[in-house]
């Protein structure tokens, strides 16, 4: 368990909190006093009202909550609070979705979880130590996609749909 000092700025603003007893994030809302309209393939900087003061050796991490971002294509890029900022905590959420997104005044919009951070030390070398993957990137591991793909993109089914989103085909034709 951590202690981490939080301070409220403004009227609206309320505290994280964790919304079940086994989450990993705490549920941070929108603090904005009226909504704040997300477009199509934009971002918005939502404020969330509140600074903290997290330890050293931790850092606060803002990520997205899986529900806006599987429901409605609302993620958040990931945002990094560094133990000594100390000023207000924001929200850049990016729609990927179909449609604008509003963001209600203290709507639960993004989460914060609390990670540690070690001292590195880097060290220059001439080689690295082999491994078994090697320079194999992403998708080297595991099942490769298997999702089907229209002229150059993947399907992508909004939730509660069997269609998809760019090209209309029903899912599993």
């Amino acid at each position: 368990m951590i202690d981490v000092r939080i301070k409220l700025l403004r009227p609206t603003a309320r505290l994280p909190e964790r919304m079940t007893e086994g989450a990993a994030g705490l549920d941070c809302r929108s603090a904005a006093e009226t909504k704040i309209r997300v477009y199509p393939e934009c971002r918005a900087v939502v404020p969330l009202g509140f600074a903290v003061e997290v330890p050293p050796g931790w850092a606060m991490h803002i990520v997205s909550r899986s529900g806006l971002a599987f429901g409605e294509g609302v993620v958040e890029y990931w945002g990094t609070i560094d133990s000594d900022y100390r000023g207000e905590v924001k929200a850049l959420l990016l729609n990927h979705g179909d449609r604008a997104y509003d963001v209600e005044p203290g709507e639960r919009c993004c989460q914060a979880i609390f990670l540690p951070v070690p001292e590195v030390r880097l060290s220059v070398v001439d080689e690295l130590l082999p491994s078994a993957r090697g320079a194999n990137g992403t998708g080297s591991t595991g099942k490769k996609a298997s999702r089907r793909r229209c002229p150059d993109i993947w399907h992508e089914y909004r939730y509660g749909s069997e269609y998809c989103t760019t090209c209309g085909t029903k899912e599993g034709e």
